[in-house]
């Protein structure tokens, strides 16, 4: 219970320093990037933490999976940048970059579609 109870305090925290990170992006801040960053490590183990929990608060195996999936696309995402932060050359050139990064844009939309049906079923059957 406390694992699922801190994994969803930190998914909401983590997908705001990550919104925070494009927004100090657009306004050309030079550490935007480590913000962004940052807030990416903490959706991905936060999803994680939630989708190994006992007792999650999102129940069910379809959200349960797209918190799964979320997990290995933002984790995927975030490997793919870290390994292209220290080329010297063209990171598409790469290919662990090109593989985790279509890894993590492939995993990272099909997670959150999951997951949205998921809630939406949930609150489409209460009523």
């Amino acid at each position: 219970m406390r694992l699922g109870w801190i994994g969803s305090r930190l998914l909401g925290g983590g997908i705001a320093v990550f919104i925070g990170g494009y927004v100090l992006a657009v306004m050309a801040v030079p550490y935007a990037n480590l913000v962004t960053g940052f807030g990416m490590a903490v959706t991905a183990l936060s999803a994680a933490a939630v989708c190994i929990s006992p007792r999650p608060p999102f129940v069910g195996r379809l959200a349960r999976f797209g918190l799964g999936l979320l997990a290995i696309g933002a984790g995927g995402l975030l490997i793919s940048n870290v390994i292209a932060a220290g080329m010297t050359f063209d990171p598409l050139e790469s290919a662990p970059v090109v593989l985790f990064g279509v890894t993590g844009l492939l995993l990272t939309p099909v997670g959150l579609l999951l997951i949205g049906i998921a809630l939406a079923r949930r609150y489409l059957s209460r009523g």
